[in-house]
């Protein structure tokens, strides 16, 4: 049911906007708007936040991880370009330097264009937010235990090898080396009270080849991401040894983590180096301080921790040089959700997602890098303002349908949000172009439902027998 108090996500984005000739000031406002928006979501003044845990409890909804890391990536962290642009390096302002006042424009009203984002995204994901019981079925919970956990992390590591030498099932298995990690972690973090030693060597041992692989991807998002989960897990139980120790580490890795990752990459990717051999030549350049790792921070933070710089140059060319796409990238997603198997002609999705990048001059073709634009990005390239407030209001709608829908399916928390959506889902909580995020949502949900079946065809979620007795007593 529509309330008036969901107009309050819209107001920073509209003074900014009010304010535009002062870029300064508007970029301000629209950046604190976020911050504002995420602490009116978290009090329940937009809506009461659910009220069947504490809120240290239900800290992996999305209303709450989700929205902090989608919207930490997507509008908080453009600061650092902003702080560039005014002529800060590592935080120190230059004594010499003239600000170039038309990207300073330009970054304000990219701004802008997240505040709305933003807006229209915790929106959909408050209006749809709807956590129902499940009192038709229940977890077994003398099968689920982190025995399970452990056990699901080997099946699905067998799988996602599996998957790769089956024609057109490609996707699954992206879906099962995602879930595959996720258990790996909760296995380690689950409670129980017959844990032996060989248990825990077992689950670390997974983990670590699990985390292995991640490392070696030459991607830092997974990186980050396995320390947020393992501290909003132990959060609950441990605040005081989580804030004291998780904080500290989570800032070391972000650290060192662009300046090993741009090295690893540029052997691994580039110069064909074995995996290992550039992990270990990356490590000993940071180590032996080859590479200025102040300079790959401050880098990372200006141009790949954000995407507002690829907006800005995104926005310079559409509408003025190149028009708007506008259903052509949503068409696209949903084309491209067919498998290979039924389309043995489909493009490769990267190649035909870059072409755009490369047709708006946002990277060379001979730079090694991924620029996708995300979907922030996307919705503005589809048809500006109007779009990015219809893409990102569907985006929160189906992150929480989805979410809901796992709780409810699953029996509650522990393995509705914790191990299928974060395991299913996790793109959900960065976001991506739509191509990728659309694909992913999609064989996401198919993978979620054949993990339903498979939990009931062998009793890890049963009958609740206490409703089917007061319905046949009737």
């Amino acid at each position: 049911m529509f309330n008036l108090r969901y107009l309050i996500l819209f107001i920073p984005w509209f003074f900014a906007s009010l304010l535009a000739s002062n870029p300064a000031v508007s970029y301000s406002i629209a950046w604190g708007g976020s911050i504002l928006n995420l602490i009116l979501v978290y009090y329940g003044v937009i809506r009461p936040i659910p009220k069947d845990f504490d809120l240290s409890h239900q800290f992996m909804r999305p209303m709450f991880l989700g929205q902090l890391i989608f919207v930490g990536y997507m509008s908080l962290t453009s600061v650092f370009f902003y702080l560039d642009v005014l002529g800060y390096k590592n935080f120190i302002k230059s004594p010499v330097f003239y600000i170039d006042y038309s990207t300073l424009d330009e970054t304000a009203a990219s701004q802008r264009i997240y505040a709305l984002a933003h807006a229209a995204y915790s929106f959909g994901l408050l209006f749809f937010l709807q956590y129902k019981k499940n009192i038709k079925w229940i977890v077994n919970e003398e099968k689920i235990d982190a025995n399970f956990f452990l056990k699901a992390a080997v099946l699905l590591t067998i799988l996602k090898f599996v998957f790769l030498f089956i024609p057109g099932l490609s996707q699954f298995s992206v879906k099962a080396a995602d879930f595959a990690y996720i258990s790996s972690i909760i296995s380690i973090l689950y409670k129980s009270d017959n844990k032996k030693a060989q248990f825990y060597i077992l689950a670390y041992v997974l983990f670590a080849i699990n985390f292995a692989q991640v490392l070696l991807s030459g991607w830092k998002e997974p990186i980050i991401f396995t320390i947020i989960i393992f501290a909003a897990y132990l959060y609950p139980r441990y605040k005081r040894t989580v804030i004291f120790s998780a904080l500290p580490i989570f800032f070391l890795v972000v650290f060192f983590l662009p300046s090993f990752n741009a090295t690893y990459r540029n052997q691994a990717w580039a110069e064909g180096v074995e995996s290992s051999e550039a992990a270990q030549s990356a490590i000993d350049a940071i180590q032996s301080g080859e590479i200025n790792v102040y300079d790959d921070n401050w880098e990372f933070l200006v141009t790949r921790a954000s995407e507002i710089s690829m907006l800005n140059e995104y926005k310079r060319k559409v509408p003025s040089e190149i028009n708007y796409y506008g259903i052509t990238i949503i068409w696209d997603s949903f084309r491209f959700i067919l498998p290979r198997l039924f389309w043995p002609d489909k493009p490769d999705i990267e190649e035909h997602v870059m072409k755009r990048v490369y047709e708006v001059g946002v990277v060379n073709q001979q730079m090694l890098v991924s620029a996708k634009p995300p979907i922030v990005v996307d919705a503005y390239l589809s048809g500006g303002l109007l779009f990015v407030f219809l893409v990102l209001f569907a985006f929160g709608a189906i992150t929480s349908l989805i979410n809901t829908a796992a709780e409810y399916l699953f029996c509650g928390y522990n393995l509705g949000t914790i191990w299928i959506y974060l395991g299913l889902f996790q793109i959900m909580n960065r976001g991506n172009c739509m191509e990728f995020l659309v694909n992913s949502i999609f064989w996401g949900i198919v993978s979620m439902f054949i993990v339903l079946f498979t939990m009931k065809r062998f009793n890890y979620i049963i009958p609740n027998p206490k409703y089917f007795h007061s319905v046949n007593s009737r």
